[in-house]
């Protein structure tokens, strides 16, 4: 991989850290396609569908954290899709939501060779959570795409970026984050260029009309460790682990 990210291939490069509690935020740089998904990210509560996965060991240690999407909920109980190598070594789980409410989880299903895993949790309070779809189709190459998640502890944080390609997985390189064990991926995947870091893995890729269409799970690193791309594992393979766990 190259060790740098051609400004014509990115819309928007830079993190923005958006909280729930803040409904009015002064964004500069941004283009008027851009401020209006932004609006929209406020208006229905989007980043509420984002949380923080935490792995526990059986003795209580936190041994891994990653983000998660909320794909279905009703009202009483909600689940969230993230990565099966954020869950695979854990013996307890719990959830943090948006509003940084911590929940215990129910690890519900996993799968290494689509690298998904869906926790499920019951919020004891009276606050809503958005629900986005996830998408039957695949987004095309140069669509635009927004990642969500919470890179870095940065919670509820949102980029801007398109869909580069489609490939194989043996074609990423060794300068991909990818944590081998517990992601046995071998199908094509999304490849694109809204910025992710470390605790991204899991996080929704969502569309233009805020449904998934992409869950993180690997980034490309140049040289200097900046970022190059993020990997994603398309909607319909998301469906069709769902729909084979029983989980849909």
């Amino acid at each position: 991989m190259k060790a740098y990210i051609k400004k014509t291939l990115t819309l928007f490069a830079v993190i923005i850290a958006l909280f729930c509690s803040a409904c009015t935020v002064n964004f500069n740089n941004l283009d008027t396609d851009q401020t209006k998904i932004i609006n929209g990210v406020a208006e229905k509560g989007v980043l509420t569908a984002n949380v923080t996965i935490f792995a526990y060991s059986i003795t209580g240690r936190t041994i891994a954290q990653g983000s998660g999407v909320i794909y279905k909920g009703n009202g009483l109980s909600y689940y969230a899709l993230t990565n099966n190598h954020v869950v695979y070594e854990g013996f307890s789980y719990s959830v943090m939501d948006a509003y940084g409410e911590i929940w215990n989880a129910k690890l519900e299903g996993y799968d290494a060779s689509y690298d998904l895993a869906v926790v499920s949790f019951r919020p004891q309070t009276e606050k809503e959570y958005y629900v986005p779809k996830i998408n039957e189709t695949d987004p095309s190459v140069g669509d635009v795409v927004i990642s969500i998640g919470n890179p870095q502890g940065v919670m509820n944080a949102i980029t801007f970026g398109t869909v580069s390609k489609y490939l194989a997985i043996e074609a990423l390189d060794k300068d991909s984050m990818l944590d081998d064990e517990g992601s046995n991926v071998e199908f094509e995947v999304i490849k694109h260029n809204a910025p992710i870091d470390s605790g991204s893995s899991g996080g929704a890729l969502l569309d233009q009309n805020y449904n998934i269409c992409g869950i993180n799970f690997a980034s490309g690193r140049g040289e200097n460790s900046q970022f190059i791309s993020g990997y994603a594992v398309q909607p319909t393979k998301i469906l069709e682990f769902l729909t084979a766990k029983g989980l849909i």
